[in-house]
């Protein structure tokens, strides 16, 4: 028998099953073959090197499409609805990928780097066809609602166990994005979050970045995030996820490092990786809490790590902390609304008309003259938007005219974590800078009234293909000290737009 008839009759994979099965490596292998398109596409970008873009968008030529599309593939998986579903999110990550493949032949390198960022559509298909082959790992709603009832079992092992609770941590020798050399001496008097993964390129270990980026917000704390990837690399994909306070070191100098705080896989696929684990020391470098996630579908415990926290900074009173620390009882509710899914963020459908009233700042008398002149461009449009709306509504007043200074930026997509805003005018672009504060904005959200919230923003990239007038650029913002009540309401939307997709999927 040939090797082509011996593929024909390969069975098919256990992630098309009813009856799930452990997690066997070619799962992994499928799942790594689509989280590594994005450094292909970079290193095209980087080497300016043309690609194959019409063979690049179809979705049968990659060894993942070849099986999905295999005769016997169909004959034992086609009527299974995650199969489908598979399939249909497999093109569509092809499809956006040969737009970035277009985009470099093109010559129109940032125009490409914007198309992979975070928020990008070509990052969501990436998402989408990974979730579709691990659903409960990436989006925990399939499991809640029994949707296909998968039991993840791929148990790691490591070479040791981490440092204990109580104990004194191992010091360490790393290496930050300036490349020198950084010890826990350089965050002496710190409480520090030592979060432990095998690289920020696994999309569950930037969701862990991003939740902590997200929440921690403590005086006197400091997160490090601990990866094999090289400095720049590391630099390169917090960046694109919009990560602005976590700290990222490399092990590439510290060949001792997983070995002296166990967490040095020693089986399966991942055997020489480091495991996911996250330390929390106090500033004495004192271990007070500690958890290695074994398994590939376990998640970090955020309320112990903040239980910790607290814990700590009530043994040296700080009325500084008390403000800024998050209870663990109410870190804990946020949590169990939130969900990995969710960090990604859910599209807003175009039948839903979600926006955003940021306010704008009238200049003062210090104010400098490139802020006025920005404000003065931004009001007049303002005013121009404004008249233009009450023309047609056919009630214009002299008085009318000045009663809007707001910007109105229509979402695109929505989280209990932030969100991402559509800006089509270029005068308003001076005002949302990355790392921009706007307090008490208004967001509108079908059925849930007004929210008045206060948020960061942290990414902004223009959009290749470009609508209204030539200028699109989509604003990824972050909630900061988002209210109980104004959660509850984005959890609640987010909930009605997930079952409305399952319905009608």
């Amino acid at each position: 028998m040939n090797n082509s008839q011996q593929h024909s009759v390969t069975p098919p994979m256990a992630i098309f099953t009813d009856t799930f099965e452990p997690i066997a490596n070619c799962h992994l292998r499928m799942a790594g073959s689509h989280i590594r398109w994005v450094d292909k596409l970079y290193d095209a970008i980087a080497a300016q090197q043309p690609l194959d873009a019409v063979t690049i968008s179809k979705d049968d030529c990659c060894d993942f499409g070849k099986w999905l599309h295999n005769e016997n593939t169909r004959l034992h998986c086609g009527y299974l609805h995650r199969y489908q579903n598979c399939v249909k999110k497999h093109a569509i990550f092809h499809i956006e990928a040969g737009k970035v493949a277009v985009l470099i032949n093109a010559k129109k390198y940032d125009d490409a780097l914007c198309a992979l960022a975070h928020d990008s559509d070509f990052s969501r298909a990436s998402i989408a066809v990974i979730t579709a082959i691990f659903p409960a790992m990436i989006d925990p709603i399939f499991s809640a609602e029994d949707y296909w009832n998968p039991k993840l079992h791929f148990t790691l092992q490591t070479n040791s166990t981490l440092p204990a609770v109580g104990g004194q941590s191992p010091d360490f020798c790393l290496t930050n994005s300036e490349l020198a050399d950084v010890t826990l001496a350089n965050y002496a008097g710190k409480r520090k979050i030592l979060n432990i993964v095998p690289s920020l390129d696994a999309p569950q270990c930037m969701v862990v970045a991003r939740m902590f980026n997200q929440k921690v917000s403590l005086d006197n704390t400091i997160v490090l995030t601990i990866s094999a990837d090289l400095p720049f690399v590391q630099s390169r994909f917090l960046e694109i996820a919009g990560v602005h306070d976590v700290v990222a070191l490399s092990t590439f100098r510290a060949s001792t490092f997983a070995t002296d705080y166990g967490v040095e896989i020693i089986n399966g696929h991942f055997a020489g990786l480091m495991a996911e684990a996250v330390l929390v020391l106090d500033e004495k470098n004192k271990v007070i809490h500690s958890q290695l996630l074994s398994e590939l579908a376990q998640e970090l415990d955020y309320k112990a790590i903040f239980a910790a926290l607290k814990h700590s900074s009530e043994e040296i009173p700080d009325s500084q902390n008390a403000n800024a620390m998050l209870s663990a009882d109410s870190l804990s509710d946020v949590l169990q609304r939130s969900n990995r899914r969710e960090c990604f963020r859910i599209d807003i459908p175009n039948s839903d008309l979600c926006y955003c009233k940021i306010i704008l700042p009238a200049p003062r008398n210090n104010t400098s003259i490139e802020y006025k002149h920005a404000y003065g461009l931004s009001y007049n449009k303002i005013q121009r938007k404004f008249s233009d709306k009450l023309k047609q509504q056919k009630h214009l007043t002299k008085v009318g005219i000045h009663n809007e200074n707001f910007m109105q930026l229509n979402l695109y997509d929505i989280s209990s974590t932030g969100f991402s805003m559509m800006n089509y005018d270029e005068e308003f672009s001076y005002f949302l800078a990355p790392q921009s504060i706007h307090e008490n904005c208004t967001v509108i959200i079908p059925n849930h009234g007004e929210l008045v919230v206060s948020f960061e923003i942290m990414s902004r990239h223009k959009i290749a293909e470009y609508k209204i007038n030539g200028f699109y650029e989509l604003i990824g913002v972050s909630f900061i000290n988002v209210k109980q009540s104004v959660d509850v309401a984005i959890s609640s939307y987010v909930q009605e737009i997930e079952r409305q997709r399952i319905v009608s999927s």
